[in-house]
């Protein structure tokens, strides 16, 4: 939810109402699958259902890293969001029904409390991971092509981080009139080749960072196989805090 719009809009120029629009069979297929499928967990153990979902997100992710282009278009990101969007449905939906299912309805109200908060948590930090992959990488491929295209030469690893770093702060610190200024100054084809590469860039970035999202979903799936196969049975309350006798006492006034 990060990436992809940050890329349909720096690399590929869509604005925000077509990147809402590309993301739509996402968002559609995750809200229609994880209210649908509440009740499949009759038939098929929340468990399994949780590792389907995972194994269609990262195979949507895979589809979309294939078709990861310039010439991507809004038709041809709706089958990969609509894969994904059905794994996160089932993966949400499930998953959280089953963690609600394991605590005494007492405390439903804290236990849902921590969950929105841990997802936010996560949210935040699979954002702060995959920018700064994104952002990393892009940097980086932009050094490697204008130093190729410069001097005919690749450069090394240190030169390339530190140059990364600098090219970075420059572009923070410049304003836009000022990059166009710098743009203009380049002859014809040196401001093509600039293109094609920030453009590449881009593109090398977005792949990178939905190969790092699959691996993540991965080590998840991994760690769904600690889930019980059953659901577990909520208890009714939690237990009382007074005694029998003390309650007596105070009912009756004694």
């Amino acid at each position: 939810m990060f990436t992809v719009p940050v890329f349909l809009q720096s690399a590929l120029g869509y604005s925000a109402f077509d990147s809402g629009v590309a993301l739509l069979p996402f968002s559609a297929f995750t809200l229609v699958v994880a209210v649908g499928s509440t009740g499949w967990r009759r038939y098929v153990a929340q468990k399994r259902l949780i590792q389907l979902g995972l194994v269609f997100i990262g195979a949507g992710l895979l589809v979309l890293t294939q078709r990861t282009a310039p010439d991507l278009t809004i038709t041809g990101m709706i089958l990969p969001m609509a894969i994904i969007g059905i794994g996160l449905g089932l993966f949400t939906g499930q998953l959280v029904d089953l963690t609600m299912s394991s605590v005494p309805e007492a405390f439903s109200e804290v236990s849902s409390g921590v969950i929105n908060s841990l997802s936010q948590l996560g949210y935040a930090f699979g954002t702060a991971v995959a920018g700064s992959i994104q952002l990393g990488v892009f940097y980086g491929s932009v050094v490697d092509g204008v130093t190729l295209v410069s001097s005919g030469e690749e450069v090394s690893g240190d030169e390339r981080r530190r140059l990364a770093v600098k090219l970075e702060d420059a572009l923070e610190t410049t304003t836009q009139a000022q990059q166009e200024a710098f743009e203009s100054g380049l002859s014809p084809d040196l401001q093509q080749q600039l293109s094609q590469i920030i453009l590449d860039a881009m593109v090398t970035a977005q792949q990178i960072v939905l190969v790092v999202i699959v691996l993540f979903v991965l080590v998840t799936l991994l760690v769904s196989s600690f889930l019980p196969l059953k659901r577990p049975r909520r208890s009714g309350s939690r237990a009382p805090t007074t005694a029998p006798e003390e309650e007596k006492t105070t009912s009756t006034g004694e």
